[in-house]
């Protein structure tokens, strides 16, 4: 038996000013035919979860094409790239493969097209026609339209978040593709809005309210004989008429889906209110909490300037705060600024550099911060091998070219590439023991949580001004189907 397996994620903050092109693509992953495996043999993503689970089968992959980025809108021509790409793989090797298997987000969006999901399934299921099983595993914050899950046979998000399950939801989408195609089971899809929106910041799945409703679910699903159901938190930082929570059920029989899905939707619509965000942090205050606990290391992630949910990475509301109080032990882990890095390395590690740091892309995350006579301690290429099971544990990553300096006493690193910090692996390489330190900031809302809960004191979070706050009165919408709550109240769930 052979298999068709392509990828195309990308989460799409509408809020952020830049566009993701084909380069930004290329940060992460942007390649075809065989690469698509080899890059993820032992690894911890969706696709390596498929790759896993069909060598367990017995079952041969046919690798189509892999884009995975996050950024603000793509480009038209970048998804038409994408879209060829993959279309074009499907026609070469039509005949060979008996079904489809999908690596897809759930939260992407084009310059000229809204739900890109929807457009890249349709388009698939046009070469492959309406028989041919097509299952997809997603990322939990994907905006879901009940006209992309009707074009499929099994749909399966991560029940993490942080998300340390990618792999094994890979694998069930290829498992539930092949015992589909063997005959050993039928399934029946049902798609239900949950009319409201979830602040990433809230919904961390180590800790209530997440936590009660994940482990609801899983009960659920075993007791009920369910195959999956996807709880979709959906992304809130894209204005679009399809944005907020979901279910989609994957069962082996109509009634039990339908039954499972109006269940599950009203008992999480019941705790709605668990995830409101009541407490906004702004840096002051965040600080000065942090400075109040005992021990070390204290982690104070800034949720607001999130390069993993499309921000620019380059906000210094923190980081000026931090600079400000000028506090020993303290480390920030990172600011995107590629060229403060280039005038780091043109002054050379040991000497001062002078300039303005950050806030290059736009003045919602804070306005740039003069640096004078900063020490440059170290220069890098910013390659690292991953620690966290949420990128592909043990795979290189690459922060592009790095500086460290002390500013007073505060030491920054400086990288050339917007993503998120996922562990200490980026703090190791610029010899930097965060255990050694009081304070340690970074850009993250949930995902550092996989391995910094264990090397944290505590975590605070601060949630200045941006475009990923959970403060979502904050931001204009235009496009969201009302009543959405939070930013409706009084309503009633049906």
């Amino acid at each position: 038996m052979k298999i068709f397996v392509s990828q195309f994620c990308h989460e799409t903050n509408t809020f952020a000013v830049d566009r993701t092109d084909i380069e930004r693509f290329k940060k992460f992953a942007y390649m075809s035919g065989e690469a698509v495996l080899n890059t993820r043999k032992g690894g911890t993503d969706y696709i390596s979860g498929m790759l896993s689970k069909a060598e367990e089968l017995g079952v041969e992959l046919i690798p189509g094409f892999s884009a995975f980025g996050v950024g603000g809108l793509i480009l038209k021509e970048t998804y038409e790239d994408i879209k060829k790409q993959t279309l074009n793989a499907l026609v070469r090797h039509k005949g060979e493969y008996e079904g489809v298997c999908l690596s897809l987000h759930g939260a992407a969006s084009s310059e000229n097209i809204d739900d890109l999901e929807l457009d890249f399934v349709s388009k698939v299921r046009e070469i492959v026609g309406k028989d041919m099983p097509v299952t997809a595993s997603f990322d939990l914050h994907g905006n879901i339209s009940k006209e992309m899950v009707d074009m499929l046979d099994g749909v399966f998000t991560v029940k993490e978040y942080p998300h340390i399950d990618c792999d094994k939801m890979g694998a069930l989408a290829l498992d539930t593709l092949v015992r589909i195609i063997r005959g050993e089971t039928k399934t029946f899809l049902v798609h239900k809005s949950l009319k409201m929106m979830i602040p990433p910041a809230t919904a961390c799945t180590f800790y209530n309210p997440a936590l009660k409703i994940k482990e609801h679910i899983a009960k659920y699903k075993e007791e009920k004989g369910i195959i999956d159901i996807s709880f979709f938190h959906g992304f809130p930082y894209a204005d679009l008429s399809i944005t907020g929570s979901s279910i989609v059920v994957t069962a082996p029989d109509k009634d039990s889906a339908e039954t499972a899905a109006k269940e599950i939707s009203h008992y999480i619509w019941n705790m709605r209110k668990e995830f409101d965000a009541k407490d906004y942090l702004n840096v002051v205050d965040a600080l000065d909490k942090a400075i109040a606990i005992e021990g070390k290391p204290i982690v104070i992630n800034e949720t607001s300037d999130n390069p993993g949910g499309g921000t620019p990475a380059d906000g210094t509301h923190l980081l000026r705060e931090l600079l400000k109080r000028d506090l020993p032990d303290t480390c920030f882990g990172f600011i995107y600024d590629p060229g403060f890095v280039a005038l780091c390395a043109k002054a050379g590690v040991g000497n001062k550099v002078s300039g303005l740091l950050g806030a290059k892309t736009d003045k919602i995350h804070g306005e740039p911060i003069e640096v004078k006579d900063a020490l440059v301690k170290k220069l890098t290429d910013g390659r690292f091998i991953s620690k966290s099971p949420v990128f592909n544990k043990g795979a290189e990553i690459s922060m592009g070219d790095s500086a460290l300096i002390r500013a007073g006493n505060v030491d920054v690193i400086i990288g050339s590439v917007r993503m998120q910090t996922l562990d200490d692996a980026l703090f190791l390489l610029h010899d930097i023991n965060i255990s050694d330190y009081k304070i340690v900031a970074l850009k993250s809302t949930q995902h550092f949580r996989a391995v910094f809960d264990a090397i944290a004191k505590a975590i605070v979070t601060a949630d200045p001004p941006g475009i990923h706050t959970a403060n979502f009165s904050l931001l204009s919408y235009k496009k969201l189907t009302r009543p959405l709550y939070p930013l409706d109240q009084d309503f009633d769930f049906v």
